[in-house]
């Protein structure tokens, strides 16, 4: 009899048991910073190859853009120059693909006018090529990676009341025009998730979502996902642990307010939950997911304000 019990007792334990420790391969974790990067600056979208992190262009304390490129090699802590950008540029949108760095329109100097350019660097060799232009001026968007294509989703671009979904084939240098997000969202984040790009968040007119949408590249189509728990704008987002994890940004809406505020969608429970907060305030960051650590590299304390501090924020998950 007391067998039976035990064993009815560790079944019914067992799924909470499991529960638990699945949830915490993602909470049970910490930031921690571990230095600054060379120059200080915001709005820009590091990405990661091999093992380093790419940090191209930005906007300085005086809304001006940089053309540097910076690499930081997560093993060694070391940071090192690439080959300049061509033309300074802040808010474009970037991706890796193919150990590769393409980055997207965006904006030079202080000029918030969005532009069509696009290039790619290869580490390789240290060099920028041009490549074919977007069809659209575009600026504080989101690039993604799905099956060997690229998409620019989101962002400004000329004044007009949508702004069509961009796809890139790199191996052919030619663009397509695609179906547009439900919603205007600039200064937003997006992720390729099981064959789907989610678009998280952003703004529009100074009002902030915490609504997300998903494209399905097969139909074309946009269709609405579960909202974040906190409105957010100019904020990163990554896929780490098999979860979309978003951190910090900015609101207007309520009167300028810089979040340090993190969380994480799961999909098999399509919920959102909160992880440890940044150590400080941030907006017009990336997180970048390397192996078993989530970066953040620079960014402005200050909302609606490039007030840099170069930080390198580091989660961890916790052995």
């Amino acid at each position: 009899m007391r067998r039976l019990l035990l064993l009815l007792t560790i079944v019914f334990l067992l799924p909470a048991v499991v529960f638990a420790q699945g949830d915490d391969d993602i909470t049970a974790g910490a930031w921690e910073e571990i230095g600054e990067m060379p120059t200080a600056r915001s709005e820009m979208r590091p990405v990661a190859i091999d093992g380093k992190i790419y940090v191209p262009g930005g906007i300085g304390e005086g809304q001006d853009a940089y053309m540097a490129l910076e690499i930081y090699d997560t093993e060694s802590g070391e940071w090192s120059q690439g080959a300049n950008i061509p033309i300074p540029r802040h808010h474009m949108m970037t991706a890796a693909y193919n150990d590769k760095l393409y980055l997207f329109g965006g904006y030079s100097f202080g000029n918030f006018r969005p532009s069509e350019v696009a290039f790619v660097y290869d580490p390789e060799t240290d060099e920028w090529t041009e490549l074919s232009e977007l069809p659209q001026p575009r600026g504080a968007g989101e690039a993604v990676v799905l099956d060997d294509m690229i998409y620019v989703v989101g962002g400004l671009g000329p004044a007009r009341e949508e702004y069509p979904t961009l796809r890139y084939d790199p191996a052919e240098d030619s663009w397509a025009v695609l179906a547009p997000l439900n919603n205007v969202r600039d200064h937003m984040a997006a992720v390729a998730f099981d064959g789907k790009i989610y678009a998280l968040g952003g703004r529009t007119q100074g009002q902030e979502y915490e609504s997300i949408e998903l494209y399905d590249p097969e139909m074309d189509e946009w269709t609405e996902g579960t909202p974040m728990n906190a409105k957010r704008s100019g904020f990163g987002a990554a896929v780490f642990a098999d979860k979309i994890v978003v951190a910090g940004g900015e609101t207007f809406s309520g009167g300028v307010e810089t979040l340090s505020s993190v969380e994480y969608y799961d999909p098999e429970t399509n919920e959102w939950a909160f992880l440890p907060e940044l150590p400080v305030e941030l907006h017009g960051m990336q997180l970048v997911a390397v192996d078993d650590a989530l970066y953040i590299i620079g960014g402005s304390d200050v909302g609606a304000a490039a007030v840099n501090s170069g930080r390198i924020l580091v989660y961890r998950l916790e052995d």
